[in-house]
């Protein structure tokens, strides 16, 4: 166990007793800010960390978004970038991803959140339902793809 995780028996409670609540509220709300359009980068942002609220799962969250060992940074005119080393851009061009968006993305991301609940309230299935939470932006918009 790494030495910023919470212990599991502490993750487990905080499950039970309102992550569970409070991890779907958030995916609703993730869902409809990115049935506007304009709300699609906090949707995604908000996806991104179902984990954390659900379960208090902080791989990936720390490394992800404080400049872990994840990240390149690159200058360029003076501006700093971060550039992730593990994940590929999306080879989908945009115009794709956004027909994918509105003829399928979005009613196919709201059967995957439903059946990744059904997933998590079952226990057993629980990995895979939090597995597929973690793909709800690939759904919706393609991400990564």
């Amino acid at each position: 166990m790494r030495s910023n995780q919470v212990p599991l028996i502490l993750r487990a409670v905080w499950f039970v007793l309102l992550g569970w609540e409070i991890g779907l509220t958030m995916a609703v709300f993730a869902y409809l800010c990115c049935l506007t359009i304009v709300g699609i980068p906090f949707g995604i942002w908000l996806m991104h960390r179902i984990p954390l609220v659900m379960t208090l799962q902080l791989n990936g969250i720390s490394e992800r978004y404080s400049g872990g060992s994840g990240y390149d940074e690159i200058t360029i005119s003076g501006k700093v970038y971060r550039v992730n080393k593990d994940r590929e851009p999306s080879s989908m061009p945009f115009l794709i991803r956004a027909i994918w968006f509105v003829c399928a993305g979005w009613w196919l991301t709201l059967l995957w959140m439903k059946v990744a609940t059904i997933l998590c309230v079952l226990i057993l299935p629980m990995p895979i339902g939090f597995w597929m939470f973690n793909r709800v932006p690939a759904i919706l918009t393609l991400d990564g793809v």
